[in-house]
């Protein structure tokens, strides 16, 4: 230890070792460097050392000896939060050797003991070789780093726009209140998402006549009806509802009952996978099947003609007449993918059942409105500067928006890479710091208060969107604060410390709504395409909407459906595909109206007929060695990295297209699967049985298939020494 060659190795042994991989590397070096760097988790990142931060952190429990700042090689944990779309997930954060190396759920925060597969890859994110690691202006690096682009900031004037993620935090609720203050009608803030999920809260607020948002209570549902709603799986929030959900199926005596599922969808999910009662449907069929429920509940709402067929019909009727004999403990639930009647549909029946307030609560929701990007690409022509927070929408904006222009006119822009799709070498690009490195806050689904405590000081000099807020809501001549004193002025506890270290502010929820009625207002329910294809946009389980397309962790999970790494696919029935001449695993082109992307066929059992499903997150383009790998042998005119879903994506279509063609280009793609087999061969490698059987047989495990594990045709082999008696001792 300490010779040459171990000196060789340590310089090599971490990320720094990945500035010098051709950006060609294959999937082979990718993992010959991960398993050397990100599996020890980043000691030594990129040349710059983990850092304690520079303000007091507090830790979650009692690892540390009286009177000691640290125990070397015990781990610590530190209570912080992973802020989400609509909320955040709260965390406790190992840290080994002053570095995270893990996250889990925080049990303190009622409800919230489970995460994610996102935020347990996320601390990966933390040490990214991709990375960007330097402030630059004018595509030229700004000596000064951070204290450059604050001078920077300073000196913006004019009309401004804000492009920014969507939060739930308090504290840049707070900045944004001072800004539009200070600044009136010279500023203006949008957020944009690649997912929308805001259609909980607009479909509550358009059935009931209030800003409120639903809180599902999966645990106290004993019927379950899904209308496209992948709780399971690409709903946000899925860790709370799958851990809430499996309450409802756990079976200890032969007397407990179990929750039952009903699950109406387009494509294949998580949840349609677990349920218990599955019907396929085309997505836009499915507003139908909503309006079916209702009608059936004594509701006065108009059906479309021929939406739904005799079969489906029949079923729908099964499952409202289950859902009646439950009324009070079921629950109906839509997904983000279905348009804002549906919603208003499912509130509607949740009402007639009388499940509101019993399996769905409601919450008062946020006041605040912004413009989306769409929005913002209508009035940039009333804006002098953007200043983007953190968004990429040259990526995942779609067709229908002017996203190069918005790029254009951005003169700040927070980034996660050195170089991505809305990269530009005409502003100030700065360092977007990751949340293991940022003082911050947020709410969780719930609304309840929680602390974003870093573990390290920012690596690279990282800046948090609050940082730059506070430049601009600062006053004259005034210092803007830093993250830390931002939070800690938005903080009304009574105790700071206890905050920190418990990871949550008690009693800090959203206020429930109670008492409330169906607002006097029409549902209209769209039509379904009765014939042709039409494509559903899907969030991917590996990679979400693009943001963890560079993480090496996410890209080798298998899709829990498909069981394909590193890629995307074109989904499709098998009569769809026969229908369309397409094969698994061929090229094949997708048009939507005058836009079109070239993807691999993947023929999926169980999947509706007539739809395509389009999956996100895929396609990255920019200096994204992970997420632009190539395959070892790959054909020049092959594309990587899967394909941009974005790229036909409009924003009147952003879930569901219709009038869609697919052709196939003749030509084979090399998809990586990790199961091609779907048959047990009559092993009973998975026993199970009904609900009804088991009550008849608690141990049926125990004898169910066991015979077919391996035939009884006596032994094998014969015993060495009657094969070869010559071998026999008379000492043995």
């Amino acid at each position: 230890m300490g010779d040459a060659e171990n000196t060789d190795w340590n310089e090599r042994e971490f990320p720094e070792g990945a500035q010098n991989l051709s950006d060609d590397f294959s999937r082979r070096d990718f993992l010959k460097l991960m398993s050397a760097s990100a599996g020890l988790a980043g000691a030594g990142m990129l040349g710059v050392g983990c850092r304690r931060p520079e303000e007091h952190i507090v830790p979650f429990g009692s690892e540390q000896v009286a009177g000691q700042e640290y125990v070397h090689g015990v781990p610590m944990q530190f209570a912080t939060a992973m802020p989400t779309r609509t909320g955040a997930t709260p965390l406790l954060a190992v840290s080994n050797e002053g570095r995270p190396t893990k996250v889990d759920g925080n049990p303190k925060v009622a409800g919230r003991s489970a995460t994610d597969s996102f935020a347990q890859a996320s601390v990966l994110n933390l040490y990214d070789p991709d990375r960007a690691r330097v402030y630059t202006k004018n595509g030229k690096a700004m000596s000064g780093g951070k204290a450059d682009a604050i001078d920077e900031l300073k000196k913006f004037s004019g009309k401004m726009a804000f492009l920014m993620p969507a939060s739930t935090s308090p504290s840049r609720a707070a900045l944004i209140g001072k800004i539009q203050e200070k600044m009136g009608e010279n500023a203006a803030f949008y957020v944009h998402e690649a997912a929308d999920f805001g259609v909980h809260a607009r479909g509550a607020q358009a059935a009931f006549g209030e800003a409120v948002t639903p809180y599902w209570k999966l645990d106290q549902a004993e019927v379950i009806l899904s209308l496209d709603c992948d709780f399971l799986g690409a709903e946000e929030g899925s860790a709370r509802f799958a851990a809430d959900f499996a309450k409802g199926r756990k079976v200890a005596k032969q007397a407990d009952g179990m929750n039952r599922l009903y699950s109406v969808e387009a494509l294949l999910t998580q949840t349609g996978a677990n349920a218990d009662h599955r019907l396929r449907a085309r997505a836009t069929a499915i507003p139908a099947a909503a309006a079916f429920i209702a009608k059936a509940l004594g509701k006065s709402v108009t059906v479309p003609a021929n939406a739904l067929s005799e079969e489906q019909e029949k079923w729908l009727a099964g499952a409202a007449e289950d859902l009646k004999a439950h009324a009070g403990k079921s629950l109906v639930v839509a997904g983000y993918r279905q348009p804002e009647s549906v919603h208003q549909l499912a509130h509607i029946i949740n009402d007639a059942l009388g499940n509101n307030g019993k399996t769905v609560t409601f919450l008062k929701a946020s006041a605040a409105e912004f413009g989306s990007l769409a929005d913002l690409a209508s009035d940039l022509g009333k804006f002098d500067q953007v200043v983007n927070l953190g968004c990429n929408p040259v990526y995942d904006g779609g067709t229908a928006v002017d996203c190069e222009a918005i790029v254009a006119k951005t003169t700040f822009r927070l980034t996660d890479y050195a170089e991505d799709e809305s990269h530009s070498v005409t502003c100030v690009n700065a360092p977007r710091a990751h949340y293991l490195e940022s003082w911050g806050d947020a709410r969780t689904d719930d609304g309840t208060i929680v602390p974003v405590q870093p573990l390290i000081a920012p690596l690279f000099g990282a800046m948090t969107e609050l940082e730059v807020l506070a430049v601009f809501a600062a006053g004259e001549n005034t210092f803007p604060r830093t993250g830390h004193e931002v939070v800690q002025s938005t903080f009304s506890g009574d105790s700071w410390e206890r905050y920190l270290h418990d990871g949550f502010l008690k009693d800090s929820g959203y206020e429930e709504v109670t008492n409330l009625t169906i607002a006097d207002a029409d549902v209209t329910v769209p039509p379904a395409q009765a014939e042709g294809l039409e494509a559903v946009f899907t969030l991917d389980y590996s990679v979400g909407d693009g943001s963890y397309a560079n993480n090496g962790w996410c890209q080798e999970v298998p899709d829990p459906i498909t069981k394909i790494t590193w890629d995307n696919v074109l989904s499709v029935s098998r009569q769809t595909a026969q229908a369309a001449g397409l094969e698994n695993g061929q090229l094949a082109t997708v048009k939507v109206g005058e836009a079109e992307v070239k993807g691999a066929v993947w023929v999926q059992p169980g999947q509706a007929e007539g739809t395509v499903g389009l999956t996100l997150g895929y396609g990255r383009t920019g200096k994204l060695r992970i997420a632009n790998f190539k395959y070892e042998g790959q054909a020049e005119d092959i594309p990587v990295g899967g394909y941009n879903a974005y790229a036909v994506r409009g924003s009147s279509a952003v879930n569901v297209a219709q009038n869609v063609s697919v052709e196939s280009t003749g030509k084979a793609y090399p998809l990586s699967s990790t199961q091609e087999h779907w048959s047990m061969e009559g092993r009973p490698i998975v026993r199970e049985a009904t609900l009804k059987e088991f009550r008849k047989d608690a141990d049926f495990v125990d004898h169910m298939g066991l015979g077919a594990h391996a035939r009884n045709e006596g032994p094998i082999y014969q015993h060495p020494y009657k094969e070869r008696p010559r071998l026999a001792s008379d000492m043995h």
